[in-house]
């Protein structure tokens, strides 16, 4: 997602808050698609060529992931830039994983 200011930041807030919510993941999934559907329409944020190809990959594999009724990894590749947490470094155990630190908040002296 590239796209700067409150709008843009409320929608990627809104697609996290879609991803991390409980429940069924591929319900989530979903609801996350929309939401980014909404916000591209409304001009929230841009389509890049990659997001673009992304979600078009995304949308079919957990379609068939849900309709096999079997436990099923999707291999979901996202750019390190968009800070996707939680995560595990390649080659690293459960334990090794990285999670989301909240920046210091800079005030003016």
């Amino acid at each position: 997602m590239s796209s700067q200011g409150a709008a843009a930041d409320a929608a990627r807030r809104d697609v996290r808050e879609l991803i991390e919510a409980k429940g069924h993941v591929v319900d989530n999934a979903r609801g996350a698609i929309a939401r980014l559907d909404a916000a591209f329409a409304a001009g929230e944020l841009q389509r890049t060529p990659a997001l673009v190809q992304f979600l078009a990959d995304l949308e079919p594999a957990l379609e068939q992931a849900l309709a096999s009724g079997r436990t099923t990894v999707v291999d979901a590749r996202v750019d390190p830039a968009e800070q996707c947490f939680p995560m595990i470094p390649a080659g690293a155990a459960a334990v090794d994983m990285v999670e989301y630190e909240e920046p210091a908040e800079v005030t003016a002296a």
